[in-house]
């Protein structure tokens, strides 16, 4: 078998399975997916996989998605690298005359209106010293509109892409072009074909499917959609796939609902939560206020993030009903989502807590107190007379020392820093269950409260730790004042990389 029908098995496979990573959205609870489509008939070009939506979802810069098309471009290997010039190359795609900007402008042209996106799927990654590397957000691969229409002329850097493009494209200005490329999501590098079959492994079994033994060396899933297609099925809803699949004995079904909780759900970060809305049946997307973890304004924690949060939960949530939330979300967030909800509130909320290669809805019953303390402590002297107070939560990872260079540096109204350390010591499964994270918050809270501001000083609080503790801990912050939230930058590697974020209360 020469190489060149080797590697277009492999692209018929690896659109098979992103197919079917779409398909099992099918079978979620909340689906919000309508139809999802092989080789798409409804559209020219990014036919590849069609996903329809039954009602628009929302999208990362905080408007709303009706349909999402795909186009799927595979390689055996990675000699090859995705760069602005290939986007308006032919031969980059194997065409002769049509290149790839050229698709989505067809594509865009009759459907952005509607709301769709258009995806590039490539299993080559972006080159690293291309411009393009710049503009393509790894939040969700959309291209960074101030960044490529950053004002400068066309013999600037970013200019120079512009008019390319728009030659190519034969538009007439920037603004016909920024209509064109609004709509593009770049996800380069893809999935590996291996890597792939053991995510959809997973969905299969969540869906209710059948996964594939990966002792097989075939696929059936990658052979029935071709099949399929090749009788004319080209688009299915859950219904008719469902049939498909029990005809071909596929399908398992789903173990019986165990939870009475209504769902919700609060996405800031976009990472293993990217169908949050399929499981949800009412979501706050916060995604277009931040730059993957970073925010994008820090005035927006105080003006937007705040405001939505307390106006989603005090809508979505009430008495008479009983909840749970899934927290993909900064832990400032969680600390707000308690706050919002405090215990006053008698919202009946459980919290869907992720790690360990699992996912549980953690619930909170209340037991005993603990026969040893959950938590340890010390006072650190900083600032001789200041009137706040800086609080150091050491649940996930130990942070008090850098707390104390932060405070010793930057935070002259500090006068002490309260170090609280979960016992034994931190670390990653260090909050054994909704319990456990209950019990170390109200510890936490009872010395806070017996070291509190004097004078009506700030309360400056800094955490690593599970969302779960820190919701709880926020369900508790009523009459502790007022409350400065800071978030770690992650990606800094910069001990003491932190950021104010949110006061409390909103």
């Amino acid at each position: 078998m020469t190489t060149a029908v080797v590697a277009r098995q492999h692209g018929d496979d690896y659109q098979a399975r992103i197919f079917w990573l779409e398909a099992c959205r099918l079978f979620s609870s909340y689906s919000k997916v309508a139809r999802v489509g092989y080789e798409f008939k409804g559209i020219k070009t990014f036919d590849d996989v069609a996903v329809i939506y039954s009602t628009p979802i929302p999208d990362e810069r905080g408007g709303t998605v009706t349909a999402d098309f795909y186009q799927a471009k595979y390689h055996v290997d990675l000699k090859g690298s995705l760069t602005w010039e290939a986007l308006i190359d032919p031969d980059a795609i194997g065409a002769t005359s049509v290149s790839l900007l050229e698709r989505l402008h067809d594509a865009a042209t009759d459907n952005a209106a509607n709301g769709a996106r258009f995806n590039l799927i490539s299993a080559w990654p972006i080159h690293p010293d291309n411009d393009l590397a710049e503009l393509v957000s790894r939040r969700n691969g959309e291209l960074r509109m101030e960044k490529l229409f950053d004002g400068t002329s066309d013999r600037s850097a970013k200019g120079k892409i512009r008019k390319a493009w728009r030659e190519r494209l034969k538009l007439n200005s920037d603004d016909e072009l920024k209509k064109i490329v609004t709509p593009f999501r770049i996800h380069a590098p893809y999935q590996s074909l291996d890597a792939l079959r053991k995510e959809l492994n997973f969905r299969l079994e969540f869906a209710g499917l059948k996964p594939v033994d990966d002792g097989h060396v075939g696929h059936y899933y990658d052979d029935l959609i071709r099949k399929l297609h090749g009788n004319g099925m080209h688009d299915f809803d859950r219904d008719s796939l469902r049939t498909c699949c029990e005809g071909e004995g596929l399908w398992l079904g789903h173990a019986a609902e165990t939870s009475d909780r209504i769902p919700i759900g609060i996405r800031s970060f976009l990472r293993f939560a990217e169908h949050l809305e399929d499981q949800t049946a009412h979501l706050l997307c916060l995604l277009r206020y931040f730059d993957v973890r970073h925010i994008r304004n820090a005035a927006s924690w105080q003006n937007d993030v705040g405001p939505q949060v307390k106006a989603f939960l005090s809508s979505n949530t009430g008495r008479s009903e009983r909840y749970v939330l899934h927290l993909d979300a900064h832990s400032t967030i969680a600390l707000l989502a308690g706050h919002v909800l405090d215990l006053k509130s008698g919202v009946d909320v459980a919290l869907i807590q992720r790690g360990a290669g699992k996912t549980a809805i953690w619930e909170f019953n209340p037991v005993a107190p603990p026969s040893s303390p959950a938590v340890t402590s010390r006072l650190e002297a900083i600032h001789d007379g200041a009137p706040d107070v800086a609080v150091a939560i050491s649940v996930s990872n130990e942070i008090d020392l850098e707390v104390i260079e932060y405070a010793r540096k930057n935070l002259p109204t500090v006068g002490k820093v309260l170090a609280v350390t979960v016992s034994p010591g931190p670390g990653q499964l260090a909050v054994r269950d909704a319990a456990h994270a209950f019990q170390i918050a109200e510890a936490a809270v009872h010395l806070i409260r017996a070291n509190r501001p004097a004078g009506g000083g700030t309360l400056h609080l800094f955490s690593s730790a599970p969302n779960t503790a820190m919701f709880f801990f926020g369900r508790m912050t009523a009459g502790l004042g007022r409350i400065q939230a800071y978030e770690y930058l992650f990606e800094s590697g910069i001990p003491s990389a932190y950021v104010p974020s949110i006061t409390l209360p909103v």
